[in-house]
Parts: C-alpha cells; sequence; structure tokens
C-alpha cells in the first residue's frame, strides 16, 4: 500500500501536480463491496471538507454520477454560487484546477484518480494524452491491488442468527429473559448472551434498540407483536334427566 501511495505520488509529479486521490471499489465474492482510498490532500482541507458537508455539494462527485471520460474541473458549471464558493476554498488550499479520470469494470466494481494542484494545459491533444497515460496508471493500479483489497476482511455480518430472531421476537412480544428460556429450552444467561450478540450485529447498543432495527431491517415483522389469540373456549352441555 505503501508503494502504490508513493507511486501515485510520482506519476502526479510528472504532470506538475501535488494532488491525487484515487478511490477504488472492488467486489467481493459474496457480492459486496471493498472501498480503499489513495491520497495525499492535506489535512486542513480534509477536515474542512468534512466540517462543511462538502460532499453534498461537490461537483466532481456530482459529475462522476454520469462521467464515462475523463474531465477537466473547468468543465464544472460554475452557475451555482455554492459551487463557486467551493472551489473558491478548495483553490485557497492549492486545489487551483484538476481532472478526474472514472474507470468502470461490467459487475460493478469501480475506481477513479483525481490529480490536482497548478493550472492544467489548455492544448486539447496535451490533455488528451495526459488523461490516456492516467487511464493506463489507474487500470494498472486497479489490477495490483484488486487482489489485495479481496483480502482484506470484509464487514462484519450484521443478519440476526434464527435463535438471536427468535429470542427478539419473545422479547418484542413482552416476555422476560427467563420466560423466553423456559419457551426455547435454554439456560438464562444463554439468552442474555444473545441478545447481546443481536445488539452487536446491529450495532446498538439497548434491547430496545435492538428490536428498533430489526424490525427496520426486516429481520422481525412487525405481526409478530401480536400475540396469538387464545385457544377458543369448549362449552360442554350436561344432560340432566328427571
Amino acid at each position: 500500500m505503501e508503494s502504490a501511495q508513493r507511486q501515485l505520488q510520482t506519476f502526479s509529479e510528472s504532470f506538475g501536480l501535488s494532488y491525487f486521490r484515487l478511490c477504488i471499489q472492488a467486489r467481493r465474492p459474496s457480492n459486496d463491496y471493498v472501498r480503499v482510498e489513495f491520497s495525499n490532500l492535506s489535512r486542513m482541507w480534509v477536515d474542512r471538507y468534512r466540517r462543511c458537508n462538502y460532499a453534498k455539494i461537490d461537483p466532481v462527485l456530482a459529475l462522476l454520477d454520469d462521467a464515462n471520460e475523463p474531465f477537466a474541473w473547468d468543465a464544472i458549471d460554475r452557475q451555482n454560487i455554492e459551487v463557486r464558493r467551493y472551489l473558491e476554498d478548495a483553490a485557497f488550499h492549492g486545489l487551483v484546477d484538476g481532472f478526474t479520470v472514472p474507470l468502470h469494470c461490467s459487475n460493478g466494481e469501480s475506481a477513479h484518480l483525481t490529480l490536482a494542484g497548478a493550472a492544467l494545459t489548455t492544448d486539447i491533444e496535451e490533455r488528451w494524452a495526459m488523461y490516456a497515460a492516467t487511464y493506463r496508471f489507474q487500470w494498472t493500479a486497479f489490477s495490483s491491488l484488486r487482489p489485495l483489497l479481496l483480502r482484506l476482511p470484509g464487514p462484519p455480518s450484521t443478519t440476526l442468527t434464527d435463535k438471536q430472531r427468535q429470542i427478539l421476537v419473545l422479547l418484542m412480544q413482552g416476555m422476560g429473559v427467563k420466560s423466553i428460556a423456559r419457551t426455547l429450552g435454554l439456560h438464562a444467561r444463554t439468552v442474555d448472551d444473545g441478545l447481546r450478540r443481536a445488539c452487536l450485529r446491529l450495532g446498538v447498543t439497548s434491547r430496545e434498540q435492538a428490536i428498533v432495527r430489526a424490525l427496520a431491517t426486516r429481520q422481525i415483522d412487525p405481526a409478530e407483536l401480536v400475540p396469538p389469540p387464545p385457544p377458543p373456549i369448549e362449552f360442554h352441555l350436561n344432560a340432566t334427566r328427571r
């Protein structure tokens, strides 16, 4: 990974640009994605970007949604005053000009490499030569880094086990830990542990939050809030003789 960072630095400087940002999204066999970013943007700019919530108005991100070809920042529509202020702020932090090269794969994997710094050349042929070189560099980096990314540990599972789901359903119906244990034939400590693990999987800190999150993610059914109806009452008529 450190080698990739150094190569990106050398490559960006070959065009007289000081800053780079490479984002890669690789797809695991389980169909979830692993994402990684390499960047040498200044800490001051990164902190300001987050503090000002610039992701909502970042014109580069907006163009990336539909971009299939490289684009330079001078192609950005500057009629929006918020976009103009964003670009002025970026320039103040050293990002005067730049360009982005997107890369899309048919299986949903993607990457994009942005190089930025001083003003870009206005010569069209020189620009397209720069774009082509960047695309080749990015493809090589993507091909080299992808196997490493796929070996990284995946995110923890947020799916409840069947036992955890059963425990939450009974808890949702108003049962206490001891009643749940008797119903499921478990020890009370096992029920407590199941609830603790369910909270960890769902990313919450209380049992009430676990129920809400499990309902929101459709791992338990709201219909299960209603307890089953009581069995019908049978009436027996005793015939009397006179």
